[in-house]
């Protein structure tokens, strides 16, 4: 199995192993990080959801793009909401966009 290569310490990624639906340990993906902070300010809303969407027993279909969220709650982009399957988008969050 392909080693992962560790998270850049401005933006951690919180606990792991994270593992992607091929079994592989997960990379964080900096490209991944902007399109994603990118489509959330796009959006008319303004909580998002953030929960994992289990396909297979043990295997999740957004485990990706959860992860990826993760990483930014960790770096205080994104803040969680209520009982934790809500995202909103941090002031922090709103500069990234603007400087990018």
């Amino acid at each position: 199995m392909e080693e992962s290569a560790p998270c850049h310490e401005a933006l951690p990624c919180g606990d792991g192993p994270w593992i992607d639906a091929g079994g592989r340990k997960m990379r964080r993906d900096d490209d991944y990080l902007r399109e994603i902070m990118l489509k959330l300010e796009a959006s008319d809303n303004w909580l998002h959801q953030y929960r994992l969407i289990e396909k297979f027993p043990g295997r999740f279909a957004n485990a990706r793009e959860f992860y990826h969220m993760r990483c930014l709650i960790d770096a205080g982009m994104l803040e969680v909401q209520g009982a934790g399957q809500l995202v909103r988008m941090t002031n922090s969050g709103h500069d990234f966009c603007a400087a990018i």
